[in-house]
């Protein structure tokens, strides 16, 4: 699949796949409390998840 993008936004991250779908890494890195309620991940953290998926997405080996 070789037209994957990566998108910062505000508090997450998208991996918007070729076919028009996309996947969403949320965090909050302004208030540890609420993230821990959240459920959300460090900003460093959902970039690297992020990134991570959009490899193996890149290489076809994820369904999305």
């Amino acid at each position: 699949m070789a037209d994957v993008k990566l998108i910062r936004h505000a508090e997450s991250y998208e991996v918007r796949l070729a076919d028009g779908t996309s996947k969403y890494w949320y965090y909050d890195d302004d208030d540890p409390i609420r993230r821990v309620l959240m459920g959300r991940m460090t900003g460093k953290e959902a970039e690297e998840a992020a990134k991570a998926f959009a490899r193996l997405a890149r290489d076809g080996k994820t369904d999305g």
